[in-house]
């Protein structure tokens, strides 16, 4: 049997009930990284990015509240379901455990673990054992292994611990059931490890908003950051802010978009009333289907009352307008 070693981390425990757990738990989250927010800070999270974890960390905003979002409430109801399929699978393989706690790195403690199961195989060796639920639109992100957002996440819990292994049991569309197998790589590791640390040293402690990468998620925060503009234009150089290039990508996505629908509409017309069509390497299929939709307007027309009634105000992102200054 392996020897046990040292502990790498300390046991975070939260008290009372189910709502003030959870309190607590969402507090402590801001002094430190966990493993969720490993592939926002890296970039590799389209829901989220660098600059909405810091913002959250540095306490200038709340996490947002998922509690309500369908994909969450299922995950955390099948989490119990995929844990027993696989301790049924694996009986007399590995002994799987639950650690009701939040792990903190002892060298590191900014660097956080909530593992959903831990377990030991027969050699006594300790592995994470991480359970995700996903749906079938994601299935083909499976395919080849586990998704870089997520083996992002369970790299850092194994740099937390010090486990030796991970496994990975995920349930997609229902009824798909798949686990990998993830040894530890030191490289993987201190390729995680530098991301967080620099993260954690370069922008929270030094309250510096870190750079933006570019996503949609990222944008939207940006909306939320300065949702009341004032009258007055800040002065900038156009070169400062790559705004030819910015001028020129916009040009060729219209130019792509415009070929691309172009050849997408002759291929539907040769479809026609065919599902699809059958090339030497390709199956290609034409998805129609009825639909019906909420006619708005209707109700509006029949019950104008509800216009007032149900109105609620946001703000809306218009987009860049950019033209040629006249007063020069």
């Amino acid at each position: 049997m392996t020897r046990r070693p040292p502990s790498l981390y300390t046991e975070m425990r939260f008290a009372g009930t189910k709502q003030e757990i959870n309190e607590q738990w969402c507090e402590a989250r801001k002094s430190g990284i966990g493993g969720s927010d490993v592939a926002s800070i890296m970039g590799l999270n389209k829901y989220s990015s660098p600059l909405e974890v810091w913002l959250v960390k540095t306490g200038k905003q709340e996490a947002p509240d998922l509690s309500d979002k369908q994909a969450v409430e299922w995950g955390n109801i099948l989490e119990d379901v995929v844990a027993d399929k696989f301790k049924a699978d694996h009986a007399g393989e590995y002994k799987v455990f639950r650690k009701n706690a939040m792990l903190v790195s002892k060298e590191r403690p900014w660097a956080f673990a909530n593992l959903d199961r831990y377990i030991i195989d027969r050699e006594g060796r300790r592995g994470v054992l991480e359970i995700k639920t996903a749906g079938l639109y994601r299935a083909d992100d499976w395919d080849g292994g586990v998704p870089l957002y997520y083996l992002t996440q369970v790299t850092h819990y194994l740099d937390v611990t010090g486990f030796d292994f991970a496994m990975v049991a995920v349930l997609i569309g229902g009824q798909d059931y798949r686990e990998y197998y993830i040894e530890r790589n030191e490289d993987d590791i201190q390729a995680v490890r530098t991301y967080v640390d620099t993260f954690w040293h370069d922008f929270v402690e030094t309250d510096t908003p870190p750079a933006l990468i570019g996503n949609k998620s990222e944008a939207d925060t940006l909306l939320g950051l300065y949702p009341a503009p004032s009258d007055e234009f800040n002065q900038a150089i156009d070169a400062d802010i790559d705004l030819d290039k910015f001028l020129a990508n916009k040009d060729e996505i219209k130019r792509l978009e415009a070929e691309n629908m172009l050849i997408e509409n002759n291929i539907k017309n040769l479809i026609g009333d065919s599902k699809g069509l059958m090339t030497d390497a390709h199956k290609i299929t034409w998805a129609r289907s009825k639909a019906t939709k909420f006619d708005k307007d209707k109700l509006l027309a029949d019950h104008p009352e509800f216009n007032d009634q149900y109105k609620s105000t946001y703000t809306r992102n218009g987009g860049l307008r950019i033209t040629a200054r006249k007063d020069i």
